[in-house]
């Protein structure tokens, strides 16, 4: 080989390595692939929610983040601290542990 070739190469594998380096960095930037751009404190009724899912924080994304699916479809992403969501949690855990402690 020549030395033309061999400098051609040598170029294609330093680029190859950091191009492996940034892609596996990426996600670990500020705001990574966060699932929410947007957050609300909205007050959404029990009633219209099918799923609440969390996330927490993780490689992708450094905050907690909130996905509430209504039952019309609609995905809406609430902010955790919210007041109501925090009530709705601690409502759904007691129901849930009277549940499990009720005799049979």
């Amino acid at each position: 080989m020549s030395m033309k070739h061999i400098a051609v190469l040598s170029v294609i594998v330093l680029l190859a390595i950091l191009h492996c380096i940034a892609g596996s960095l990426e996600p670990r930037l500020p705001g990574g692939r966060c699932k929410c751009f947007k957050q609300t404190n909205q007050f959404i009724k029990p009633n219209k929610l099918t799923r609440v899912e969390f996330f927490p924080p993780g490689r992708s994304c450094p905050q907690l983040e909130c996905l509430v699916t209504l039952k019309n479809g609609e995905i809406v992403c609430v902010n955790p601290q919210a007041v109501w969501l925090q009530r709705l949690i601690a409502y759904l855990k007691e129901k849930s542990s009277a549940a499990d402690s009720t005799p049979i």
